[in-house]
């Protein structure tokens, strides 16, 4: 991807050697991690999995409640949805997401008027 491991480690917040122990796979890698490193290579968290077989595959919507007839089926792999996506994490204050969250519930209950 062009960018060294001391790169994406400073990128990170860890060390060299901690990204040569995932590579290698002494260490295993959290969720968060995994973003964090697929956002910084600009690249889908699918990226990682490349080639790994699946028996089945998950709609993260009905894992979710249940409610995936709500959604369209590509909703995740929607220009869209990742641009969203790409900003809301891109607010560095957790406590200004979360009211961001709680203003997007807000919007979306409230009624229409006319």
């Amino acid at each position: 991807m062009g960018l060294s491991q001391e790169k994406l480690a400073e990128g990170l917040g860890i060390t060299f050697q901690q990204v040569q122990k995932y590579e290698r796979g002494s260490n295993r890698i959290s969720a968060s991690r995994l973003f964090n490193t697929a956002k910084l290579l600009a690249v889908p968290v699918a990226y990682f999995f490349e080639g790994a077989e699946s028996d089945q595959t998950i709609n993260p919507l009905e894992v979710s409640g249940g409610v995936a007839s709500e959604f369209p089926e590509d909703l995740l792999n929607r220009k869209e949805t990742l641009s969203l996506l790409r900003y809301y994490y891109s607010i560095p204050d957790q406590n200004l997401r979360q009211r961001f969250t709680d203003l997007l519930k807000g919007v979306t209950r409230a009624e229409p008027r006319g």
